[in-house]
C-alpha cells in the first residue's frame, strides 16, 4: 500500500486510525498516511516482546487488554 487514500483527506474527520496485530498491518497503515494502534492479540504468550515489535514497527499507542482499553481510548 503506497501513497494516502484521497478519501481519508477530504473525510474532514480529525483523527483517522487503522488498528492492527501485525507489523504488516502498522506498515500498511503507515505506507497510507494513516497513525498504527497495535493490538496485542488475545492469546500471545509473550505480551511485552509483542507490544515491543508493534511499537518498533511505528505503532504510536499499542494496547494488550482487549476492547475494554480500545472502548476508553475512544
Amino acid at each position: 500500500m503506497i501513497g494516502t487514500f484521497p478519501y481519508f483527506n477530504q473525510s474532514g474527520l480529525p483523527y483517522i486510525y487503522i488498528i492492527g496485530d501485525t507489523p504488516d498491518d502498522i506498515n500498511a497503515a503507515l505506507g497510507a498516511g494513516i497513525k498504527a494502534i497495535g493490538v496485542v492479540a488475545p492469546g500471545v504468550s509473550d505480551v511485552k516482546g509483542d507490544e515491543r515489535v508493534l511499537s518498533n514497527t511505528g505503532a504510536f499507542i499499542i494496547l494488550n487488554k482487549g476492547l475494554p482499553e480500545l472502548q476508553q481510548l475512544l
